[in-house]
């Protein structure tokens, strides 16, 4: 069912968005895993291979530019001590270097980010048998009993290997001492061998059982590149242990990570950040500790049975902890019909009523303990940010406090509010960050809710993946999940700002969706979104009557619509709608804009419109209302109407002491419309406007200037032929009437005809005035 409008939507330019692989890679921390999230193409082909200590994901065939740089600033090097990327002919590889027994694994999340968990296992419980004393029997076995060459053989190696573990521990052991990672208790320490040839520490002896002896192990020299221990690490000799258990309970080292270590190093340094006294600390928003890990349904009823106390009394206590439980699993409006049925108090009501309210996704109360703007770090910033009422993101510290308090969550309470969380990042203008949070509560082999997807699809549209967005959107929109109309309103939106194609499914959907939702709140939204839909696929009029039906249906948004109506009317294109039914829809639709200076903008847009397409009268009609208020745009506007009219001094006078470039060229055009062209070219000289009095040189007769500045091939040489045979005009001396003769009436030569000229016609005309002059006086004397 969504193929018809998925594939009129995609069939645009968007296929660059497809190789938008690799930049940097994104780690982040959580209790039990760390996660490295790369931006891959989904049909990119991926593998991920495992070995001892690391883990590699290649791309076949793939060269893909990933950057590691800041890896590490939000995750400590425990789990992953070190990522490095290398491109190579055969393809791109990640490698991840592991420093712990966890269980690796990779999938999607979301539609673009290939994720790597590193995972803690569970400790495996010790079997029985090695809790057995030393001289408890052997259990039953099939195999056959060790002889006694295969023990002596067993222990060397068995020696062998313990020695060589040990130096390796040394030699760890020493690297970190000079980083000053480890501190040795002077008391106590390992034991030390007293003779033999290597100097390397052994492990003390258990006592054997004593049934039958032992054999005596063969002798094993250490490897000759064995390097020696370091001075510094020689410890006294202490007290022989008697047991494994004696051993483990010697504190010979206290070790910390780097990560600790740094940590440490700059909470020393830094102060901590001051801490308003209305900042609810972190245990009484421990969200995660209001259960006992068994299903909701197995801890009702043991809460419910003591809610009511004695002679009927509502008990405090189990009012509260069945609020919390309720917000634990994410019921907000079951935890805010609880408080709302028992008027008990006690410590955090207000706090659990307005925790109850931000699960549930409604506002908070305006007093409450999640109401203003309080830079609050931790816990409490994240239910503010949640919230709505405060600001999303404060700074990045602030963020990085929130973002650890939204990882410590349960995974499910993670899932319902990330979407609030990442759309209100989103809505502040942090993609980044918003990303984070989704990647955060995104987890592999878990389906995302339908209001993680939206939010995913809105987080790709916002990093530029219109494309994917535009998929995921379509998806869901066609779906039968219950947020499918906010899916096909967010895909509506998205297709209006990005000026796509808009087909004709979405149409029709919208509409039915505003005939679904007729009387609900969603009403005005879908409708809006049904008005600029209809305008942008160029059906003005439609639009226009929607606009009406709005105002008439919804009351209370008329104001809304009117604003939308005249944004409609402004941003229409005649040649997109057809300029015989933009002029008679626009010129019938005038009550949509507003006579105020509010509509000013608009009335200037469509009178521009109005003059291009041939009726300027209907636009002066138009701008009567801002030129009534003197507005400087629209007196430019009716300067060329008055010009399109060909009133020139009509034009004059709109733009009489107006200032700008604008204002002076149109009356050069004024001027020159007059039959003045000459004064046109000399009015933007003398202002400096050189350029613009380009066009005015042809008519103005000022041939060496277009030969030197005209671009029209035809004119240049016209002009320089005018040029070559033009003349000074002959100022014809006085007519002295008295003296004037027949014989002197011609005796000035008449100008040369053969090749005609501007000079001879101008001089024609000088001697056509004598000799009219000449003719005159003779007819008065007869």
């Amino acid at each position: 069912m969504m193929r018809p409008l998925l594939g009129t939507l995609l069939a645009l330019t968007l296929t660059p968005a497809l190789a938008q692989e690799g930049g940097p890679i994104r780690t982040g921390e959580h209790p039990d895993f760390t996660r490295v999230v790369l931006t891959v193409e989904p049909r990119t082909e991926w593998a991920l291979e495992t070995a001892p200590g690391r883990a590699t994901l290649f791309f076949p065939r793939r060269q893909i530019d990933f950057g590691t740089e800041g890896v590490f600033a939000r995750i400590p090097r425990t789990r992953i001590t070190g990522i490095a990327s290398e491109v190579t002919p055969s393809g791109t590889r990640v490698e991840v270097d592991v420093n712990c027994d966890c269980r690796i694994s990779a999938s999607f999340v979301g539609a673009r980010f290939l994720a790597l968990d590193v995972t803690d296992r569970t400790a495996p419980v010790a079997a029985a048998s090695s809790l057995a004393p030393p001289d408890a029997p052997p259990e039953a076995s099939a195999e056959p009993p060790e002889t006694p060459d295969a023990a002596i053989a067993r222990r060397a190696r068995e020696a062998d290997a313990v020695a060589s573990a040990e130096q390796v521990l040394l030699e760890q052991l020493s690297h970190a001492a000079d980083q000053g990672l480890v501190a040795v208790d002077p008391g106590t320490a390992l034991p030390t061998p007293t003779s033999g040839p290597d100097p390397l520490p052994e492990v003390a002896a258990l006592p054997e059982p004593e049934p039958e002896p032992a054999p005596e192990p063969v002798p094993v020299e250490p490897p000759a590149a064995r390097p020696q221990p370091r001075p510094a690490l020689a410890l006294p000799e202490p007290a022989d242990p008697t047991s494994l258990a004696e051993l483990a309970l010697i504190q010979q080292i206290e070790a910390i990570t780097v990560f600790d270590r740094d940590s440490a190093a700059l909470r020393a340094v830094k102060p901590p950040r001051p801490v308003p006294e209305t900042c609810v600390p972190d245990d009484r928003l421990a969200v995660g500790d209001w259960t006992n890990g068994r299903p909701l349904h197995a801890q009702t009823p043991e809460i419910l049975g003591r809610i009511m106390g004695e002679f009927d009394r509502p008990d405090p206590r189990a009012v509260r902890d069945l609020a919390r439980l309720y917000i634990r699993f994410g019921f907000g409006a079951e935890a805010r019909n609880l408080l709302d049925a028992f008027d008990v108090a006690f410590e955090d009501r207000e706090l659990l009523a307005d925790l109850a309210r931000t699960v549930e996704g409604r506002p908070v109360s305006t007093d409450g303990p999640l109401a203003g703007d309080v830079p609050c770090d931790g816990a409490h910033g994240l239910w503010l940010a949640l919230g709505g009422t405060a600001p999303v993101y404060q700074d990045p510290e602030n963020f990085a406090t929130v973002q650890e308090a939204f990882a410590a969550m349960p995974a499910d309470l993670r899932g319902l509010l990330a979407p609030q969380l990442v759309t209100r990042l989103l809505e502040a203008g942090h993609p980044a960050e918003a990303r984070l949070v989704e990647v955060t509560a995104a987890r592999p082999g878990t389906a995302p809710s339908a209001d993680l997807r939206l939010a995913e699809a809105q987080l790709l549209a916002a990093e530029g993946y219109l494309l994917e967005a535009t998929t995921a959107l379509t998806v869901l929109a066609e779906s039968s999940a219950h947020n499918a109309l906010d899916a096909l309103a967010v895909l509506a939106r998205l297709a209006i700002d990005n000026n796509f194609r808009l087909p004709d499914r979405l149409l029709t959907d919208l509409r039915g969706a505003v005939q679904q939702q007729r009387g609900s709140d969603r009403e005005p939204l879908l409708r809006g979104l049904l008005v600029e839909t209809l305008a942008r696929r160029g059906d003005l009029a439609a639009a226009v009557a929607e606009v009406r039906i709005a105002r008439t249906r919804l009351p209370d948004e008329a104001t809304t619509f009117a604003a939308l109506g005249q944004d409609v009317l402004a941003k229409a294109e005649p040649d997109k709608v057809g300029t015989g039914t933009y002029a008679e829809t626009v010129l019938a639709s005038t009550d949509l804009l507003a006579a105020s200076p509010d509509g000013d903008a608009a009335r200037a847009l469509i009178a521009d419109r109005l003059i291009g397409v041939g009726l300027p009268n209907a636009a002066l009609t138009l701008l009567a209302p801002p030129l009534s208020r003197g507005d400087g745009e629209s007196r430019i506007l009716a300067a060329r109407a008055h010009l399109a009219l060909d009133d020139a001094e009509a034009a004059r006078i709109a733009l009489d002491g107006l200032p700008g470039f604008e204002a002076l060229t149109l009356r050069a055009a004024a001027l020159a419309r007059s039959g003045d062209p000459e004064a046109a070219m000399a009015l933007l000289e003398n202002a400096g406007a050189e350029a613009a009095a380009e066009p005015y040189a042809w008519t103005a007769g000022a041939w060496e200037r277009v030969r030197e500045t005209g671009a029209d091939p035809e004119r240049i040489a016209m002009a320089a032929f005018m040029a070559t045979r033009a003349a000074p005009p002959v100022t014809p001396a006085p007519l002295d009437l008295d003296s004037l003769t027949p014989e002197t009436a011609f005796e000035a030569p008449l100008p040369a005809l053969d090749r005609p000229s501007l000079a001879a016609s101008r001089s024609l005309l000088a001697a056509g005035r004598e000799v009219t002059a000449f003719l005159g006086g003779v007819l008065e004397e007869e």
